[in-house]
């Protein structure tokens, strides 16, 4: 049945369909309550977003043009000096580990816990200052010591943050922590979509979103000191120094 609708959909031209679906969306709305509406609008809109990322990709050639828009690894390239050791959590794909290795000039290991990320980085982003080992950093930190920690877009999947930032720092030595995560404030429709009780993380697998305030006072308590913070795309992004 699905298959059936989508070959229709198709056929339908799409200047046309994108009305269509406009129309029925907000006339659905209109016929519900204002609480219940909103729950079916977020909803419509999740579906929407995870299309838009999808094509996205497929825009880019297999990268999202977020990365390249938002310049996002430049932040981390930029603060890592050439020769320093860095340890890169949840690689993913390894792109920003070759960008640190390539354009920085560092050593990098990137370690990840998803094996098929790790063989994605070694296949898709092999560089020789650049290893890629599969690994889980709340059991155990690859072998130091680093110049430098960081973590793009990974704390806010991690239980016991402090703990594991306080581990980090003790046992890499590392005298610079470069850190990327979501902004909870980042639009008025979060809070709205926590209110209503539905889920408002930009991925459901987060931890947690910070505030600006919550994320000050979490790496406060993890003995970490805040020399430069930036909010900026939706995201937090920061430069941190073990006290």
């Amino acid at each position: 049945m699905i298959r059936v609708l989508e070959l229709l959909f198709c056929a339908v031209p799409a200047g046309l369909l994108a009305r269509l679906v406009g129309l029925a969306t907000a006339a659905r709305a209109r016929g519900l309550a204002g609480d219940a509406g909103l729950r079916f609008l977020f909803a419509v809109q999740a579906r929407l977003d995870n299309a838009l990322a999808e094509t996205a990709v497929r825009y880019g050639r297999g990268v999202h043009p977020k990365h390249r828009l938002t310049r996002y690894h430049d932040f981390f390239v930029a603060r890592v000096a050439a020769g320093r050791r860095v340890l890169d959590v949840g690689c993913g794909n390894g792109y920003l580990a070759h960008r640190l290795a390539a354009d920085a000039g560092a050593e990098v290991v990137g370690v990840d816990i998803v094996p098929a990320n790790v063989e994605k980085a070694r296949k898709l982003h092999a560089h020789p200052c650049a290893r890629f080992e599969i690994g889980d950093i709340l059991r155990a930190i690859p072998e130091g010591p680093f110049d430098v920690v960081v973590m793009s877009n990974v704390l806010e999947h991690l239980p016991e943050r402090g703990a594991l930032l306080r581990r980090l720092a003790a046992e890499t030595g590392a005298k610079s922590f470069l850190i990327r995560v979501p902004n909870f404030e980042r639009d008025w429709s979060v809070p709205l979509k926590k209110e209503l009780g539905i889920d408002w993380r930009s991925d459901s697998t987060h931890e947690t979103e910070h505030t600006i305030a919550e994320f000050e006072a979490e790496t406060a308590q993890a003995g970490l000191r805040i020399r430069e913070l930036r909010a900026v795309w939706g995201e937090i992004w920061a430069a941190l120094t073990p006290e």
